[in-house]
């Protein structure tokens, strides 16, 4: 058993004993990590009483998600293309779990916005020479990111 779970655990197991009537313990975490944690103890387990499991988002909800982070920094998607390229994206984060789908399509977006960034600086485009659409519409290309390196 790993020294940080002992550690953790045995707090954990303390505060949850010394002040049952008082405190709420919520443990959240990758599935078979959380197993991991929880089966470190043999009697952890049975002071959960509650567990909870959510599903992964499915591929829409993953592209709604990215249209509601874009709706909340005025950001527009030319959408021409860009469902297509992230559909295997998000395909792919149902099956790997570890990619921590919602946390992906932040940095997805976030790697986009830098990229398209980047495109306006090189472009050497003096920034009040820009318009609204110019400088907050997210293109296609804006998503030529390498999705390897946002895991």
């Amino acid at each position: 058993m790993l020294t940080i779970y002992k550690e953790a655990i045995n707090t954990l197991v303390a505060e949850m004993e010394n002040h049952r009537n008082d405190v709420m313990v919520i443990l959240a975490g990758y599935e078979n990590e959380m197993l991991g944690f929880i089966n470190s103890n043999p009697g952890f387990e049975s002071r959960i009483k509650y567990k909870v499991h959510f599903d992964d988002y499915t591929e829409d909800e993953l592209w709604q998600i990215l249209n509601n982070l874009c709706k909340e920094q005025d950001l527009i998607i030319e959408d021409e293309g860009i469902r297509e390229k992230l559909e295997a994206v998000f395909a792919t984060s149902q099956v790997v779990h570890t990619l921590g789908n919602g946390r992906l399509v932040r940095n997805i977006l976030d790697e986009a916005i830098t990229k398209k960034s980047q495109k306006l600086k090189k472009d050497n485009k003096n920034i009040e020479d820009l318009t609204y659409k110019e400088i907050n519409t997210l293109k296609a290309s804006d998503f030529d990111i390498d999705f390897e390196t946002l895991t």
